[in-house]
């Protein structure tokens, strides 16, 4: 039987950072910066896992330390790439904490 899973997150990150490259002047650094952070950002919302508080704890390891950190390192500035993959971390944080949460309240 043949898979058909196809990894959206990866594709999508791929795809933004290639916008990036072009976004930030042919700057291999945004462009990496912007892979780095997809993928980063992708690993660290699994702590959505945790009931309630895991999009709350996401935030702040993302939004609050890491996100300052990568730009500050590349030397690049906030733009609609790098918000849209902090949101869309964001969202599945929020979507696993839901269905922990309702797991836990089955119990």
């Amino acid at each position: 039987m043949k898979n058909d899973y196809f990894p959206v997150g990866i594709f999508s990150t791929v795809i933004l950072s290639l916008i990036a490259y072009f976004y930030y002047g042919g700057s291999i650094s945004g462009c990496l910066v912007v892979l780095l952070m997809g993928l980063l950002f992708g690993l660290i919302s699994v702590v959505g896992l945790i009931p309630i508080i895991g999009p709350v704890l996401y935030w702040v390891l993302t939004y609050y330390w890491l996100y300052p950190l990568l730009l500050s390192w590349a030397g690049i500035s906030p733009s609609w790439i790098t918000v849209v993959i902090l949101f869309c971390g964001f969202v599945v944080s929020m979507i696993l904490s839901y269905f922990t949460t309702m797991k836990m309240w089955e119990k």
